[in-house]
């Protein structure tokens, strides 16, 4: 992202110069599907935010619904074929799911809430949503809850760690990676477990992201 525009340039040579794939406003939450030819994002135009597909082979831009202002952070599903992202209505917000090739309705995930529900990362067996949904209450003090959702059960929550977040499924699915808000530091414990948690980080840290092959994280 340069000057609020996604550009595409090689990493391994120079044959083609860098290609503008988004000039309409900010973008954010910047996501590789899959097989790495398309790119999930959140355009952001006059404080309204929609989330669009960029495909590589098309060298096209699709906006999901682009009558509709929707908000952050959507995920791929692990096949590629659906994108999750939050639907915030008033002080409520839910989870959508649509086609990432803007065919079909959108589908929600579970119930609506009161607070604000983050989508995380999306199980490996597509059968489960991690989110965080937080909790206002008052000025400068709220509540983060990480939770995994089973999906075909109308967003059932079968795990709940409290003052948590940005949890990410290791690639095969048996380990959760996340942060705790407490200690600050990035923890990972077995799934669906119950098991204890191992401390990865111990300076600080955020964000994590497993390696293809799961054996190593990554994280701020």
């Amino acid at each position: 992202v340069y000057k609020d525009q996604v550009w595409l340039a090689k990493l391994n040579g120079n044959e083609k110069p860098a290609q503008l794939i988004h000039a309409h406003g900010n973008a954010e939450h910047l996501r590789w599907s899959s097989d790495g030819y398309k790119l999930a994002l959140v355009s952001v135009r006059d404080d309204h935010s929609f989330v669009a597909i960029y495909d590589f082979r098309e060298q096209r831009l699709r906006y999901l619904d682009p009558s509709v202002d929707r908000d952050q952070e959507p995920v791929w599903s692990p096949d590629g074929r659906r994108v999750a992202y939050r639907d915030s209505v008033a002080r409520a917000s839910g989870v959508l799911a649509h086609a990432s090739d803007g065919s079909g309705a959108e589908e929600p995930i579970g119930a609506r809430q009161e607070g604000v529900i983050t989508v995380r990362d999306w199980s490996p067996d597509g059968q489960r949503l991690a989110v965080t949904l937080t909790k206002f209450r008052g000025t400068q003090n709220w509540k983060d809850t990480l939770q995994v959702w089973q999906i075909g059960t109308g967003a059932k929550s079968e795990l709940e760690i409290g003052d948590a977040s940005d949890a990410k499924f290791s690639p095969d699915g048996r380990w959760l990676a996340y942060s705790d808000e407490n200690s600050g530091e990035i923890y990972v414990t077995s799934f669906p477990g119950p098991g204890a948690r191992i401390a990865v980080s111990s300076k600080g840290g955020g964000d994590p992201r497993w390696r293809g092959d799961g054996q190593e994280l990554f994280y701020v």
